[in-house]
């Protein structure tokens, strides 16, 4: 185990253990890594993955982050997409991953006066989409491109995430 923010616990799972985790993932998921593969016209590989939870913080204090509740687009190279997996039946108690569509990120950003993860007003608009779903349900997105954030559990929440690379056909 180890923490990367105070109230998400992430599980440090052995090489071993994650490819083989990877390798029956991706058997299960090949349809979608085709389709995707064709998508992109590129490869499409599951390059990563993680477990952790998220755990309702004692207090909360608005300048104090617990496990990346904030809205942001992740830093990294935009040819990585993300699949989460709930590993837990997740209503809106439980801390859902919220999504903004990339279509309407100028709006969210007006509509929020987004000036940064750490600086824009809270609302509350229906153009905001709650991954909320049963055990094993999964959504896939692209979190460079695409504003979202965990929302704080009542209790508790359980997640795996799939990192995909897309990697360019070598020419």
């Amino acid at each position: 185990i180890k923490e990367k923010f105070p109230n998400r616990i992430v599980y440090d799972l052995p090489q071993n253990i994650k490819s083989e985790i990877i390798e029956k993932l991706s058997n299960k998921l090949s349809d979608l890594l085709n389709n995707l593969k064709s998508y992109y016209q590129s490869n499409v590989i599951v390059a990563d993955m993680s477990i952790w939870s998220n755990y309702k913080p004692k207090e909360i204090s608005s300048d104090k982050e617990y496990f990346s509740e904030r809205f942001h687009c992740d830093g990294y190279i935009s040819n990585y997409i993300k699949i989460h997996i709930n590993l837990m039946d997740v209503d809106n108690t439980c801390g859902p991953l919220n999504i903004i569509s990339k279509k309407i990120n100028k709006k969210f950003i007006k509509d929020f006066n987004y000036k940064n993860r750490n600086y824009y007003s809270e609302h509350s608009y229906d153009y905001i989409y709650s991954n909320v779903g049963k055990k094993g349900d999964a959504i896939l997105f692209d979190s460079t491109n695409c504003f979202h954030r965990a929302t704080i559990p009542e209790n508790h929440r359980s997640m795996m995430q799939l990192i995909l690379f897309v990697s360019p056909f070598e020419k």
